[in-house]
């Protein structure tokens, strides 16, 4: 048998076709298979690195779920216990999962604590910090407003607690409570006229929400304006 030659024409055709790879076999235009050919490397690097970026992100998000599940359990055990334990599992919550929602609940509880062992200083530092890292479409945030403009006014700060019960006023379901406290914090600086409008404000409110029949202080209310307009 005759040795068959490499440079015979069977041979180059099926060199060639060989040659042609794995874009040729899908049929794809010529044009863009040349465009594949010429920028090979670099799109197998831009492939690359988008399957990095999402395995990355995926695997965060993995680890950040696990995280704030074990912040959550953290956080329950602490409430659970009571006295110093409770006051150092919760402080323990803050310094392991200080980015999580456990944590802020965490700063809330140890500020309650605080005040109510009468230290109304260091429960209204707690609650200011956590008010300020926290977002007016936060939940949580009408809530620290009315514990901070509460304990500001027990602790005769009537500017600050004003200022938390104005913004407060912001928050549809807390604007009534605020305003009956706004005309509180006025008629105890002997702002008659201005106390009189926060509480027509609070009457009104109520009002619009059908709580005046089940409101036990009503009376209250309408007497302090009768009283307030006549002086």
């Amino acid at each position: 048998m005759a040795h068959k030659s490499p440079f015979d024409r069977q041979s180059i055709e099926n060199k060639a076709v060989h040659e042609e790879g794995l874009l040729d076999q899908f049929h794809l235009p010529a044009a863009f298979v040349a465009f594949l050919r010429k920028y090979q490397r670099r799109l197998w690097i831009i492939t690359g690195s988008i399957a990095a970026i999402v395995i990355v992100v995926v695997l965060f998000n993995s680890f950040r779920a696990y995280h704030h599940r074990k912040a959550v359990t953290a956080l329950t055990t602490a409430l659970q216990a009571k006295g110093a334990q409770k006051q150092e599992l919760l402080a323990k919550v803050v310094a392991q999962y200080g980015s999580t929602p456990a944590a802020l609940w965490s700063r809330v509880e140890l500020a309650h604590i605080a005040a109510r062992n009468g230290h109304i200083d260091k429960a209204l530092q707690g609650l200011a910090a956590v008010n300020r890292e926290v977002s007016a479409e936060n939940p949580l945030k009408p809530l620290l407003l009315a514990n901070l403009g509460a304990l500001y006014m027990k602790n005769n700060n009537l500017d600050s607690a004003l200022t938390s019960y104005l913004e407060l006023s912001s928050f549809k379901g807390f604007d009534a409570d605020a305003y009956r406290a706004m005309g509180r914090i006025y008629e105890l600086r002997k702002k008659n006229g201005k106390a009189v409008e926060m509480y027509k404000k609070y009457l009104s409110l109520s009002a619009a929400n059908g709580g005046l029949a089940a409101d036990p202080d009503l009376a209250i209310v309408q007497a302090k304006i009768k009283r307030l307009q006549n002086e």
